[in-house]
């Protein structure tokens, strides 16, 4: 599927106190909206995961006050990830992506993706 709406990639962007890297928005069945955050880093750590959990607990707050009824869902991205920074993102409900050759290999979540 692909994006309806993206921001650049280039830098950082700000809505209100959250910073996120990407921003994608998805069209979805009767003109509701998932937006997909994605945290991406050269090396990714668990702690970077956390603070994108915060920054999508942020970001749902924010959505809240302001009537946004989309849903949220998390991605983080790496050129290098280790076996438990991947572990960790699985279960914690975010897509991972990450570099394979000239490609990129996307893997769901291990259970169903969380939403924010």
């Amino acid at each position: 599927m692909r994006p309806l709406r993206s921001l650049p990639s280039s830098g950082r962007h700000r809505l209100g106190e959250i910073e996120s890297e990407t921003v994608l928005l998805f069209p979805k069945p009767r003109s509701l909206f998932i937006a997909m955050l994605v945290e991406i880093k050269a090396d990714l750590t668990i702690s970077d995961i956390n603070k994108h959990i915060e920054r999508l607990e942020k970001m749902r707050k924010h959505a809240d006050l302001r009537g946004d009824k989309r849903r949220f869902l998390g991605a983080v991205a790496g050129i290098v990830v280790e076996d438990a920074e991947r572990e960790y993102a699985l279960s914690q409900g975010f897509y991972l992506i990450e570099p394979s050759g000239e490609n990129f290999n996307i893997t769901p979540p291990h259970d169903k993706p969380k939403e924010w």
